[in-house]
């Protein structure tokens, strides 16, 4: 096991532009000492850590591709809490923001999270732990 952030989302992320938008200028903020390999387009959210300290990608797509019997979509990303976690965070705290229907769970807990919701909150001026 390692240490790992869980989500439930809809089949499409209605607000998808704005949440794609947020996370870019997350990435565009990051502190110097954090590595991030940045591989998104217009479609997808899609990060990992650098050389040795990546680990799993973070991936959000605008649209799942999956059964439409499904209401919420299962996914998650094991960082092994290594430095590009801090945008892990603080990228699910945005999806929270624009997409409140989703639901958030981590192995940490909201002690755990304070970091990368500061930065959130100090780069775009809002956020609410989702990790409670």
């Amino acid at each position: 096991m390692g240490y790992t952030h869980y989500w439930y989302r809809p089949k499409t992320l209605n607000n998808f532009d704005h949440f794609q938008k947020d996370v870019k200028t997350l990435f565009l903020e990051i502190p110097k000492d954090i590595k991030i390999d940045w591989a998104g387009n217009s479609s997808v959210v899609n990060f990992n850590g650098h050389g040795d300290l990546s680990h799993e990608t973070f991936y959000v797509p605008e649209t799942i591709v999956a059964p439409p019997q499904d209401e919420l979509f299962f996914d998650f990303c094991k960082t092994a809490n290594k430095p590009y976690d801090l945008l892990v965070v603080a990228s699910l705290i945005v999806l929270k923001y624009y997409c409140p229907e989703c639901k958030i769970s981590s192995d940490g807990d909201a002690e755990d999270w304070e970091e990368g919701l500061t930065f959130c909150r100090d780069v775009l001026k809002y956020g609410e732990n989702p990790i409670k």
